[in-house]
């Protein structure tokens, strides 16, 4: 259980760290965190995202667990038009014990996610037309820009591994948030798209709708926690940092 446990939380590492402007822009971050369970810290994950030209990104996300042989990373590259995420490409590793695997994916012509996973080729549509099919890390940044005009999907797809996830979220709420880097006003969501387990999201306006914490809940109680342990902000790529908290 703990293993599946850990899996889930990189994956919260990797898609529910929110960064972006009113405007069709994100700003340049690097972040920290780590994850616990049962109280106690079982892994820890970091997150940069950098301008690499005029509108044009690059996200990597890490994360690792502690003593166990887990590990995640990803790069992604993108770009945003009209307060669309545009997927131009993505790498992804992991090792969990003994077992390796590595993807790539970009989109085609069709506006289908198409994904090598170890050889093997997948093929992903959206059920929604209006839209294409993100990978974890860039439908992060597009449900930021989503929740910034308060214009939230009734459901949203994006592919992870050699599935095609949905999930809907539920904007509950404001709330002020004693975190590890400080008392912050909040906006707090809520995905319940996973059975009897629910995961309770926070997010700081006044760090650019970054991520503070993230809990996860089965059958009304805490199971798994992601906390935001640094974070610091990036003026551009050539100028470094700007911004610690």
């Amino acid at each position: 259980m703990i293993e599946a446990t850990i899996r889930y939380l990189a994956l919260l590492a990797v898609c529910v760290t929110f960064s972006a402007t009113a405007s069709s822009s994100v700003q340049p971050f690097k972040a920290e965190y780590t994850g616990y369970f049962g109280g106690l810290p079982i892994g820890s994950a970091s997150r940069e995202l950098l301008k690499v030209s005029d509108n044009f990104y690059r996200l990597q996300s890490k994360a690792s667990a502690l003593g166990l042989g887990m590990s995640y990373s990803d790069i992604s590259r993108f770009s945003i038009q009209d307060n669309q995420v545009i997927l131009s490409s993505f790498e992804f590793s992991s090792r969990e014990l003994l077992k390796k695997s590595y993807s790539t994916g970009r989109p085609n012509a069709k506006g289908q996610l198409q994904i090598d996973i170890d050889g093997t080729p997948y093929d992903f549509s959206s059920p929604d037309t209006a839209r294409s099919v993100l990978n974890a890390a860039t439908f992060s940044i597009q449900f930021q820009l989503d929740l910034k005009q308060r214009e939230l999907l009734p459901m949203y797809y994006y592919a992870a591994a050699d599935e095609l996830k949905d999930d809907s979220f539920e904007l509950v709420g404001e709330e002020i948030l004693d975190s590890d880097i400080g008392k912050y006003q909040t906006l707090k969501i809520l995905n319940r798209s996973s059975g009897t387990r629910e995961t309770v999201i926070w997010v700081a306006p006044e760090l650019d709708y970054q991520l503070l914490r993230a809990q996860i809940n089965r059958n009304g109680k805490t199971w798994a926690t992601l906390e935001l342990k640094k974070l610091q902000f990036v003026d551009n790529a050539e100028n470094g940092l700007s911004q610690h908290r």
